[in-house]
């Protein structure tokens, strides 16, 4: 067991993870940092956290509804330096290409973060400074993707053990804390529920391999027991569209696989140990794990 009531148990770090890897397989990174300070607003328990949370949740999905954007984030609540309670969102914006010197796309994320300031500001009748912080490049990113998504997992239970040492291949037990990128960190005292994850990354989505409302983009195949014969013709067609095929999506920790390069990735895991810089597409600026934390640290919260 955890020392810390509010560190995050083997099975909701794993269903994150799992959630995580799912977002990234179908590209849709969560690499749009959401940070909201509750007690700027007045908030201070974690149930009222908690609704407050649903609350901008609901309203970013009609938001990202209205656009015919996917639906797919992880959100964690914490309480940090001062007691000062806050959230973190995961969560996925569709970014621009560049092509040369050439911005190409829908602007979504500079869009979506003059939105979710001005939605606040109505929500609580003035605008707050630092009441909400985004944290993105221009560009989508793996490697962000990455970074955001075990960010909030960073209050993990530091005891737990994946796998005994006759499991693993060099003898020894396989603990949490092996497969995590970042170094434990408490979350601070949070009672009840603390990680959300969007039911389009969740094990039912998860089986048939694609968010809901985007069964379309999914493999197709000839329905043969749709097809009609029609005279003077050499072959049968078909009498109604092809059905759709789920993808069904199984993650590595599901399957029981710990190894870090099935899980992140190896571009991500070049970048951990530091043998491949990433860029921030918005400043150009190399990122790392510890200037992440610096900035978010930077909030005070």
């Amino acid at each position: 067991m955890s020392d810390r009531s509010s560190d995050l148990g083997v099975d909701r770090v794993l269903e994150a993870l799992a959630a995580g890897q799912f977002s990234a397989a179908i590209f849709l990174p969560l690499d749009v940092l959401v940070t909201i300070n509750f007690t700027a607003i007045g908030v201070t328990r974690p149930d009222q956290a908690r609704a407050e949370l649903q609350r901008f949740l609901k309203t970013m999905a009609a938001w990202l509804n209205e656009r015919r954007l996917p639906v797919v984030w992880i959100a964690a609540i914490e309480r940090g330096t001062g007691g000062i309670l806050h959230a973190h969102i995961a969560v996925h914006v569709p970014g621009v290409v560049k092509n040369g010197d050439r911005i190409e796309g829908v602007r979504y994320r500079t869009q979506f973060r003059k939105w979710a300031r001005e939605a606040m500001a109505r929500h609580v009748g003035q605008v707050i400074p630092r009441l909400v912080n985004i944290r993105c490049g221009l560009q989508q990113s793996e490697i962000a993707h990455w970074l955001c998504v075990t960010y909030l997992l960073k209050g993990f239970d530091r005891t737990a053990v994946l796998a005994p040492p006759s499991a693993s291949g060099d003898g020894e037990a396989v603990a949490l804390a092996d497969i995590m990128p970042f170094p434990y960190r408490s979350a601070g005292d949070v009672e009840g529920r603390r990680l959300f994850i969007s039911g389009n990354l969740g094990p039912a989505r998860r089986k048939i391999g694609m968010p809901s409302g985007f069964e379309y983009m999914l493999p197709t195949k000839p329905d043969m027991l749709a097809l009609e014969v029609v005279p003077g013709a050499n072959i049968g067609v078909a009498a109604r569209p092809p059905s759709r095929v789920p993808s069904p999506f199984v993650a590595a920790v599901e399957s029981g696989r710990f190894d870090v390069r099935a899980i992140y990735g190896e571009a991500f895991v070049r970048f951990v140990t530091g043998t491949q810089p990433a860029r921030d597409a918005a400043d150009r600026s190399v990122i790392t794990l510890e200037q992440l934390i610096e900035h978010l640290d930077s909030l005070g919260i």
